[in-house]
């Protein structure tokens, strides 16, 4: 079975995607779902309980210095 997954905003009900062109003379299943949760940020509650859930992060800070170290000496913007 052949899955395809397209995100994309939608600018009609008439909705034309070339990576379905595969699919086309074949029985689908076309499954629409707004992923507005996805763009929401999180509430401080949510947050907490994701911190509570991994418990404490230990990093190197060298190792975090050194990196954006060579990525600045390489022409590479900075990580977010």
């Amino acid at each position: 079975m052949q899955e395809i997954h397209v995100t994309t905003q939608l600018e009609s009900s008439t909705i034309t995607l070339p990576q379905l062109e595969p699919l086309v003379g074949k029985q689908v299943e076309i499954v629409v779902r707004e992923m507005e949760s996805a763009m929401r940020p999180f509430t401080q509650d949510e947050w907490i309980e994701l911190f509570d859930a991994i418990g404490p992060v230990e990093f190197d800070e060298n190792l975090v210095f050194d990196y954006r170290e060579f990525n600045r000496a390489h022409g590479q913007p900075p990580p977010l």
